[in-house]
């Protein structure tokens, strides 16, 4: 396998690891909401555990730039719903 191969088969794998994650914490999001939990509250739950997994695994400045990416996100798309 080349060097364009293996690059593509990364890819692959990422984007297959990334709906996997997204439909998870979506399954989880619906699980709350059908149990009438208030929406802040599962943000703040959404929040924690990325500060939870993210602390596992990140720099406290790569913790910070993803969380800055969030609020970025949230101040851009103010009409999301």
């Amino acid at each position: 396998m080349d060097k364009k191969q293996t690059i593509a088969v990364i890819h692959e794998v990422v984007e297959g690891d990334r709906k996997i994650a997204r439909e998870a914490v979506a399954d989880g999001v619906r699980q709350a909401q059908d149990q009438w939990v208030e929406s802040n509250l599962i943000v703040e739950a959404l929040a924690l555990e990325i500060i939870k997994i993210s602390r596992s695994n990140l720099s406290e400045n790569a913790i910070a730039a993803h969380l800055r990416a969030i609020a970025i996100s949230l101040e851009s798309n103010k009409n999301l719903h």
